[in-house]
This record gives structure tokens, C-alpha cells and sequence, in this order.
């Protein structure tokens, strides 16, 4: 099979767990770093092209971020898994990791899974698709004194086909964060494909947002043990929230233009503060150090 490569390696990163950078905060200085975040390539969603993820892939190359996050539906999968054409989706998979053969192999890069990689209602067979390809469904990562933790929100939204991999990945989620609390991270950050609500903590239950119950005992967690961001996707538009301290931000389509144009999130973390602005492609900087910061929300 094509991309088997870059495939592998991208799979070797997601393993729960694993501090893949854990660089003392003196060795990078007082500039801080930069990462960047997409969201909803959604390859072959309108058309089978993929240059939309060709492009997104070569100026993330030209502005080198020490990593990505893609925050799900990296492909165009039915919602409902009755309706999947596996040849048609295991194409759309080449195409995406295709593309991924041109990124720096410098760039980490991490995946969160979006409805349309493993349906709107996961099941078992859906989700070992996605870990042959992409790798665990969630997992966490140390970078530079910082802990990054990618979540899998379909089955927590939608467990009815796959309860055990729900209740395991919350019982997973619980113990991380617990035993983050014993060591002296400088920053905690999620990043999923759903955002646990778009305008108000207690609005009602909707295809874009998680439902109450869930909501509620993520951000209580999440606010206990001092998570900073939650990063989103599944909009296809921006949005900026605040829960007590926490910001929740979800990123418009890497791909896909609708109520904002498509472009990708820098975010610069200096000592004890992360900024982040998004940019469309038309008004990219073409330079990290360019980044200007976004105003935050109150």
C-alpha cells in the first residue's frame, strides 16, 4: 500500500502516553514556540481533489511549526457506517497521507478523529479502520514541558455501538489528568474534534455541540486539573468561548470555505502564556515570528 511510511510514523506517534519532546523550558529560550492547528480537511467532501490539503500541507512547511494537529474529519466518510464504501474511503486515506509524504519530516504531526474518519456513530469495526491508519484514538503527548492530550469525542457522544471503548477512554482521560496534577506542566491543552458547546455552557443539546451530561463532567474535569485550551473542530468556522478559565476554540475548515474562509491556527506558547490567532491563506504571515495576537475573549 502507498504511504505506508509516513503512515507508520504518524501512527508511531500516537501511542498513549509517550513523551515524544520533553526539552527543559531553558533550551528553547524566551521566544518561546510555535504550533499550528487545522481542522476538517475533509478530503473529497465536494470533489475528489485534494489540493486544497496540498497546499494547507506545503505552507505549514514553509512556516515550520515544531507540530501540527489536525482536530478531525481529515476525510469524508458517511455519517452512518451502514453506508460506508470502504474502497472509496481506503482512496480517500492514500489521498490524505499522500499529500502528508511533502510534509517536513521535522513536523510532528496528530490527529483527533472527526465524525466523518469514524461515522457519527463509531462502532467497533470503525475504529480499528481508523487506528490502522491514523493510530490510537486517543493518546497524549509532552512537548517542551507541556502535556497535549488528543481525545476521540464520537464515542463519548455516541457510545451505543462501541460502551466499552467509551467508559475506557473516560476512565483514561481521568487517570491522565490525575496524575498530570504531580508534575509541574507548564501548560495543559485538549484537543478533539466537537466543541463541548459553541455560544453557551447550557445550551441545549445539538448535532454541534456535546450532549449536557457529557459537557458538564468533561469541563468540570478539564477545570479541575487546570486545562487551559480546548481546541475543536466539526464547525467549519471559528468560535471563541470561556469556561470559568478555560478557553474552548474551535478552528474553521483547513479546506473547506462556508461562513469563514478556510486557513490554518498558529499558536505560540511563551513561558507561562499561549497565544493564537487564525489566518485565512490569503493573509498568512510568512513567518512564525510574524504571528500577531488574537485579542482574547473575557
Amino acid at each position: 500500500m502507498r504511504y505506508m511510511n509516513r503512515r507508520n510514523f504518524i501512527r508511531s506517534l500516537a501511542v498513549a502516553g509517550v513523551a515524544l519532546s520533553t526539552t527543559p523550558a531553558m533550551a528553547w529560550g524566551n521566544k518561546g514556540y510555535y504550533y499550528m492547528v487545522a481542522a476538517d480537511p475533509q478530503l473529497w467532501w465536494k470533489e475528489d481533489d485534494d489540493k486544497a490539503w496540498i497546499n494547507a500541507v506545503s505552507v505549514v512547511n514553509e512556516l515550520k511549526p515544531d507540530f501540527l494537529v489536525v482536530c478531525g474529519d481529515m476525510l469524508a466518510l458517511p455519517n452512518d457506517p451502514k453506508a460506508l464504501d470502504m474502497k472509496r474511503a481506503e482512496k480517500m486515506s492514500e489521498a490524505y497521507f499522500g499529500a502528508l509524504e511533502k510534509l517536513d519530516k521535522k513536523i510532528s504531526i496528530y490527529h483527533a478523529a472527526g465524525n466523518h474518519d469514524v461515522c457519527q456513530y463509531p462502532t467497533k469495526a470503525t475504529l480499528e479502520w481508523y487506528e490502522e491508519r491514523f493510530g490510537k484514538p486517543w493518546y497524549s503527548f509532552e512537548h517542551k514541558n507541556s502535556l497535549f492530550i488528543i481525545m476521540e469525542s464520537n464515542t463519548l457522544i455516541q457510545p451505543a455501538n462501541v460502551k466499552d471503548q467509551a467508559r475506557e477512554q473516560m476512565e483514561w482521560i481521568e487517570k491522565l489528568l490525575k496524575k498530570s496534577a504531580k508534575k509541574n506542566y507548564q501548560h495543559r491543552t485538549v484537543f478533539l474534534h466537537h466543541p463541548p458547546y459553541v455560544k453557551k455552557v447550557d445550551e441545549l443539546d445539538a448535532y454541534n455541540n456535546m450532549p449536557h451530561e457529557l459537557r458538564n463532567k468533561l469541563l468540570t474535569m478539564f477545570e479541575k486539573y487546570k486545562v487551559e485550551i480546548v481546541f475543536s473542530g466539526h464547525l467549519h468556522a471559528n468560535m471563541y468561548a470561556k469556561y470559568e478559565e478555560m478557553e474552548l476554540i474551535s478552528t474553521a475548515s483547513a479546506c473547506h470555505s462556508q461562513s469563514h474562509p478556510s486557513g490554518l491556527r498558529i499558536v505560540h506558547v511563551k513561558g507561562d502564556k499561549v497565544f493564537d490567532k487564525f489566518y485565512s491563506y490569503k493573509y498568512m504571515p510568512g513567518k512564525l515570528s510574524d504571528f500577531s495576537i488574537r485579542k482574547k475573549v473575557k
